[in-house]
């Protein structure tokens, strides 16, 4: 982060973006967290070494993600943030499926709705398998439809074809079935520009 000159000599001292955080860290995390201190880092030593231990902490979090699958729990997790924009949109979220947007999975799912339990990301019980194949269970149908406003009636987890999840515009990539190739095109946003 970069201060400009202007703003030292209005007097912002670092002992303010502490301020800032330790307020913001208790205003959102508060189901969470009784007690907050906020340590800034300079040296780049330091920074380096931090930022390591960063990483082996995520690296473990998406090793053990990895290992999850859609069988291997009984709870998937919603996504409704872009229904400011897209009311009937609703992303769910499985160990083996992340959000369209690829912003959350389903650690972050959970995490999400531990920290804010009224909040976009509610936890969906599967129920009764309806279709292995395509991934339908019965809850999950029944969550999306009442989220969708009523206009899906089911969701395949792992059919492009068949009750594919809806789209708010934030994604990615964009996948096509090519029917002529028995095959799918992917085309990552930036190919789009």
């Amino acid at each position: 982060m970069r201060v400009s000159k202007a703003a030292k000599a209005a007097g912002l001292k670092l002992e303010h973006f502490g301020t800032i955080l330790h307020a913001m860290l208790h205003e959102q995390y508060s189901a969470i967290v009784d007690r907050v201190q906020v340590k800034i880092y300079t040296d780049e030593a330091k920074v380096v070494e931090l930022r390591e231990a960063a990483r082996k902490t995520f690296k473990e979090r998406d090793d053990r993600l990895a290992g999850m699958t859609d069988e291997s729990v009984e709870i998937f997790y919603s996504c409704t943030l872009c229904q400011s924009f897209a009311p009937n949109h609703v992303c769910v979220i499985t160990p083996e499926r992340s959000g369209l947007c690829g912003a959350y999975n389903w650690l972050d799912g959970r995490a999400a709705f531990e920290i804010n339990p009224t909040g976009p990301n509610q936890p969906i019980e599967k129920g009764r398998v309806l279709d292995e194949k395509l991934g339908q269970w019965e809850k999950v149908n029944e969550f999306v439809q009442g989220k969708s406003n009523r206009s899906l009636e089911r969701f395949s987890a792992y059919s492009m074809i068949q009750d594919p999840m809806t789209s708010c515009g934030c994604f990615e990539c964009i996948s096509a079935v090519l029917p002529s190739t028995n095959g799918i095109m992917i085309v990552t946003a930036t190919a789009r520009r």
